[in-house]
């Protein structure tokens, strides 16, 4: 009997600290998510200059929703600016990056390519200094 009981003893001991290290591990991650919750995406994008530290960011409001894209208004945490985040399948990075050179495309803050052939594409917001045709 007394052998039964603490086999009891070692395994009730062994799962409640388990579980400790699990609330532990689990508490340690941040949960942007919750934060957001209509908002369930990446929430950093790595720089164009990728010796740089990924930027990270908060939504602000979607956009456009489609079949291939999808566009967010979202602010930068480090700087405050407000940006464009695009998720799209097709996207050419090279183009685009030239065409900012030459001021005919926003200028371009992060990419990054995701899971199932999806991009995110990080760009400056141009809706209060573009006249709209």
């Amino acid at each position: 009997m007394r052998n039964s009981r603490s086999v009891v003893y070692v395994f009730v001991h062994g799962m409640l600290s388990t579980i400790q290290k699990l609330k532990a591990y689990y508490s340690s991650f941040q949960t942007s998510a919750i934060t957001q919750p209509s908002f369930p995406y990446p929430r950093e994008c790595s720089e164009v200059d990728t010796s740089k530290s990924p930027l990270s960011f908060t939504y602000i409001q979607q956009l456009f929703r489609g079949i291939s894209y999808r566009l967010f208004r979202v602010r930068v945490n480090s700087t405050g600016r407000t940006g464009i985040l695009k998720f799209t399948r097709r996207y050419g990075k090279d183009a685009h990056v030239f065409a900012a050179k030459e001021g005919l495309a926003p200028e371009i803050w992060g990419y990054q390519e995701l899971s199932a052939g999806w991009k995110m594409v990080l760009m400056e917001d141009l809706t209060d200094t573009h006249r709209r045709f």
